[in-house]
């Protein structure tokens, strides 16, 4: 309702991920880093899907030698 203005939001402070997920010890900064990026409160400053998939996270996955393997309940199935 744009006539209601009695509300007001708190003002939290944002935590830092890398804080909270000790990236140091386990490696996962690049993780915390796309993650960080996707959650960004305003849109505009998210990544778009295409360049979210082109983040330093998914390298290994671009490789040639890589295969995935999908787990089914029946079955599974290796994709190259």
């Amino acid at each position: 309702n744009p006539n209601y203005s009695e509300f007001k939001f708190p003002v939290i402070k944002a935590n830092d991920l890398k804080k909270i997920f000790s990236c140091r010890k386990t490696g996962k900064d690049v993780a915390v880093d796309l993650v960080t990026k996707i959650l960004k409160y305003n849109p505009q400053q998210r990544p778009k899907p295409l360049k979210a998939l082109q983040h330093q996270f998914f390298d290994e996955l671009r490789a040639d030698n890589v295969k995935l393997q999908i787990i089914s309940h029946y079955q599974t199935y290796l994709i190259s």
